[in-house]
């Protein structure tokens, strides 16, 4: 036989086999790619990504179960996403309550999709939840350091507003400026029910100089310093000693000088009547 007709028809063998090998490759990968994501049963653990979040202190705490699992099969996907929980007690929890998680789901696309279901309740133990302090020294010093921080950064914000607005002895319009900030009381605020969030209120005194006129019948301005005080409150207080900025608020105290345990109490009073116990903290 010539050489190159015999080369040629080797050659020609070879590349049969070879396209009936690559022929045989992708019907064997499209069989096995059907067989994983069509065909396949798959084992799904309903309860071993959930998400589980609480609010709120013990005793008062709420819960919410999620699921964040991702799968890059959509049709497992799609299953996930039709799960739910059922969660049994969700509210009114403390730490050590016991949680039964139930898992709902679309039975329809389980069996849709061959999907077997394990796992579909689980019992979960509260813990981690902040507890409400029992006395005033529980509220240690790191924890009044970041009060006073946060009183500082409020006084900063607000200088001029409350120069401006509360020290009224000063001529409308002139220039006042802040000569002093005493701080004079710290009180814990324990509420007496569920329904109020414990508090710790600050007293300052706080002394301006400003303008002030001294003639009934003409404008006859002298250079006079006047005092206030002033109630810092920061709420929601609890062993998580996290601080929000929306929860520190102030408000000028008006018509009694705090002075006295007696006038801080009648100031308190005043203002919570009989919804808290009062514990000085100094």
């Amino acid at each position: 036989m010539d050489p190159i007709k015999y080369t040629a028809q080797k050659l020609l063998e070879k590349n049969k086999l070879l396209f009936l090998f690559c022929i045989l490759f992708i019907m064997t990968s499209l069989f096995l790619t059907c067989y994983v994501f069509f065909f396949r049963t798959v084992t799904i653990d309903v309860t071993k990504h959930i998400d589980i979040e609480y609010s709120g202190e013990s005793g008062e705490a709420t819960v919410t179960v999620s699921n964040n699992a991702y799968n890059l099969n959509q049709r497992t996907q799609e299953f996930l996403d039709s799960i739910s929980y059922q969660v049994t007690p969700k509210s009114k929890l403390t730490n050590g309550t016991k949680l039964q998680i139930v898992a709902k789901y679309d039975e329809n696309l389980m069996n849709k999709y061959h999907i077997k279901v394990i796992n579909e309740t689980r019992e979960v133990v509260v813990e981690g939840l902040p507890e409400r302090f029992n006395e005033a020294k529980e509220i240690d010093a790191d924890f009044q350091k970041t009060m006073d921080v946060f009183a500082n950064r409020y006084f900063e914000k607000n200088r001029d507003e409350i120069l401006k607005e509360d020290f009224t002895e000063f001529y409308s319009g002139s220039h006042r400026e802040l000569v002093n900030n005493e701080h004079v009381y710290r009180v814990f605020l324990k509420a007496n029910t569920h329904d109020n969030k414990d508090k710790v209120v600050d007293i300052y005194r706080l002394v301006a100089k400003g303008m002030v006129n001294i003639s009934k019948g003409k404008e006859e301005l002298v250079e006079q310093e006047a005092e206030l005080y002033y109630m810092i409150t920061y709420d929601d207080i609890n062993s998580s000693r996290n601080l929000k900025e929306q929860n520190v608020f102030g408000e000028k105290i008006i018509g009694i000088e705090v002075d006295s345990q007696e006038s801080l109490t009648q100031v308190l009073h005043q203002k919570y009547l009989l919804s808290y116990q009062f514990l000085i903290i100094k």
